[in-house]
C-alpha cells in the first residue's frame, strides 16, 4: 500500500516540479501574472511544500530541530502556494469580480494568521512529531478550498467552452486544457481533504490502507492530468490539433 501512495504522490511532486518550473522560466519571459502565480503554487505546494512535511514528519533519524525547520519552511511554501493559486482563481476566471478580489485577501489572510497561531501554539516542533495543532488542519483545508475553488472556476468555464465548440467557434486544445486543469485540482482537493480526516482518525496518509487508496490514483491521475494541459506530447497535442481543425 505505501508503494502505491508513493507512486502517486511522488508523481504529483515531479510533475509539480516540472511544470511549475516551466511556468517560472515562462513568466520571467512574458512577465505574465498569470504564468507567475500558476508556476509558484505549483512550485512552492506541490514540488516544496508538500515532500518536505513529509521529510519532517517521518524523517526520525534527523535532529528535531532540523525536522522542525523542514515544517516551517513548507508551511510557508506551503502558504505562499495557496496564497498565489487564489491569486490566479481572481486573475484569471473573475478579474473584475470584487467578490473574488476579497476572496483571495481573505484567503492569504487566513492562512498567514494559520501559521502564526501554529507557531505561537502548539509550535511547528509538535508538528513536525505528529502532534500539530489545529491550526495546520486549518492550513491544510485552506488549501483545499483554494484548489476546489480553482476546480469549480474551471469547470464553470469549461462549460462556456463547450457551448462555443458545439456553436463551431470554440477552441479544442483550450477547451482540453481545462477540462484538465479541472480535474487536477478537483483531485488535489479531493487527497488534501482526506489525508486532513486520516490525520484526525490517527492513521498516516501515505502508509495506512485508506490513505494509500486515495492517495495513489487520485495523484496519479492528478499528475497525468496537470502534465497532459501544460506540457502535452507532440501525438496528444497533434490529435487536439486535428479536432480544432475538424468542420462544425
Amino acid at each position: 500500500m505505501r508503494i502505491i501512495a508513493i507512486l502517486g504522490g511522488g508523481a504529483f511532486v515531479v510533475v509539480s516540479l516540472v511544470v511549475g518550473g516551466r511556468m517560472l522560466l515562462l513568466a520571467r519571459r512574458t512577465r505574465g501574472l498569470p504564468e507567475l502565480v500558476l508556476g509558484l503554487c505549483l512550485f512552492l505546494m506541490g514540488g516544496l511544500g508538500y515532500p518536505l512535511t513529509a521529510v519532517a514528519r517521518q524523517a526520525m533519524a534527523l535532529d528535531v530541530g532540523v525536522r522542525t525547520g523542514f515544517m516551517i519552511v513548507a508551511h510557508l511554501c506551503i502558504l505562499f502556494g495557496a496564497g498565489s493559486l487564489g491569486v490566479f482563481n481572481w486573475r484569471v476566471f473573475r478579474p473584475e469580480s470584487d467578490a473574488a478580489r476579497a476572496a483571495c485577501f481573505a484567503l492569504a489572510a487566513a492562512l498567514a494568521g494559520c501559521f502564526v497561531w501554529q507557531g505561537v501554539t502548539p509550535g511547528f516542533a509538535a508538528g513536525a512529531v505528529g502532534k500539530e495543532g489545529a491550526a495546520i488542519v486549518a492550513i491544510n483545508l485552506l488549501t483545499a478550498v483554494a484548489m476546489l475553488w480553482s476546480g469549480v472556476e474551471s469547470a464553470l468555464h469549461l462549460q462556456r467552452l463547450l457551448r462555443r465548440q458545439r456553436l463551431g467557434i470554440g477552441d479544442a486544445v483550450v477547451t482540453d486544457r481545462i477540462r484538465l486543469w479541472c480535474f487536477s485540482m478537483t483531485g488535489a482537493a479531493a487527497i488534501a481533504v482526506a489525508s486532513t480526516v486520516l490525520h484526525f482518525l490517527g492513521l498516516d496518509p501515505a502508509a495506512s490502507v485508506a490513505g494509500a487508496l486515495i492517495i495513489g490514483p487520485v495523484g496519479l491521475a492528478s499528475s497525468i492530468a496537470t502534465w497532459l494541459a501544460f506540457l502535452p506530447p507532440a501525438r496528444y497535442r497533434a490529435r487536439l490539433e486535428a479536432r480544432r481543425r475538424a468542420p462544425a
